[in-house]
């Protein structure tokens, strides 16, 4: 799970997309299903999309998180698989241009900053791919939630930050728990104690995250 974003800010690609339908989606709506292979790419105007695997238990196993200035799913521009490798949802209520594949990839090979755009985006997010599977790697139970939820709150620092210290995330236990490798009891627990520590603040639906505090236990 790569955790880069782009802000939805005047930039080639921003502007181009613009000029696509915007499509909404309903909170849990699948936008993509998995070994698709849609014509279209969706550029995330606001909200979350998640993307999914569903083992043969049926357990969801949560692989990626994107939010508005990401590309979904950005690896499907340049045909790297046949298909696209996971199931992807709205984990908000979310709008997303739609732009048709062929166009966004003869508007790269036209345009060197839209495609330099792209190439920066793949870099950080496969910078942060590695720091999260350092933060999934660690021993204990506390430090995978720990570094797993600062990288999320550097991922997300930029478009989600609130009240300057602290960053909102849509999240539920299961889905983090999901995203670590990690059962929920067991996240539901570690998660209580950071909450009494004013590490993180939760309800039901939503987490904010405390990365200063976070990055102070690293």
């Amino acid at each position: 799970m790569g955790y880069t974003a782009v802000r939805m800010q005047k930039t080639p690609l921003s502007e181009f997309v613009r000029k696509y339908p915007l499509k909404s989606y309903k909170r849990h709506e699948t936008i993509i299903f998995q070994d698709d292979q849609p014509a279209v790419i969706h550029y995330i105007k606001s909200g979350f999309v998640k993307g999914y695997d569903i083992d043969s238990q049926g357990t969801e196993q949560l692989v990626w998180l994107g939010t508005e200035g990401d590309f979904c799913p950005l690896s499907w521009v340049f045909e790297a698989e046949p298909t696209v490798p996971y199931f992807f949802s709205a984990l908000t209520n979310v709008e997303a241009y739609t732009v048709r594949r062929s166009d966004l990839k003869k508007y790269l090979d036209d345009n060197y900053d839209a495609l330099r755009e792209v190439t920066e985006t793949l870099a950080v997010r496969l910078i942060n791919t590695f720091h999260h599977l350092n933060a999934v790697e660690k021993a204990r139970a506390e430090e995978k939630i720990i570094y797993s939820l600062y990288f999320l709150s550097k991922r997300f620092r930029d478009s989600h930050m609130t009240d300057g210290d602290h960053v909102t995330l849509p999240l539920t236990h299961q889905e983090i728990a999901s995203l670590i490798g990690l059962s929920r009891e067991t996240v539901t627990q570690e998660l209580k104690k950071m909450k009494e520590s004013g590490l993180v603040h939760y309800d039901k639906y939503s987490f904010q995250i405390h990365p200063d505090k976070l990055e102070a236990l690293l």
